[in-house]
This record gives C-alpha cells, structure tokens and sequence, in this order.
C-alpha cells in the first residue's frame, strides 16, 4: 500500500497527514497553529507534526506560503 505524506507549511499554521493510495486520509491531521518567527521555530513546528509520520512514506507532497 503506497502512502503519501501531505505537508502545508503557511504563515499562520504547519500542518501534516498521510493519505493511501487512493488519496483517503490514514490518520488524523496535525495541525500547530503557532506562529514561527524564526527559521528554526519554523523547523520545530514541522518536526513537531511530522514526528513519526516519516516511516513507511512512498512521498512527499507539500505547499508552502509565509508572509512577513
């Protein structure tokens, strides 16, 4: 079963969750709906909802979009 791991990184939240091969959601999305201000707080936030998501990942789409 192929799996895909689906990243949105924007400027008011990160958020992460897998999908099969079907595109059909296989856990519940995890969302930080913190505000990084600094590039490495913005590295936290991802580790943070992708924390053990990683394993078993065929890809990896993902968007992204900050403003200042």
């Amino acid at each position: 079963m192929a799996r895909d791991l689906a990243l949105d990184v924007g400027s008011s939240s990160v958020r992460a969750q897998r999908f099969d091969e079907r595109g059909n959601p296989v856990d519940k999305l995890r969302q930080s709906g913190t505000r990084a201000a600094t590039p490495d707080e913005m590295v936290e936030l991802v580790q943070k909802v992708v924390d053990g998501r990683d394993d078993g990942i065929d890809a990896v789409g993902t968007s992204c979009f900050g403003t200042a």
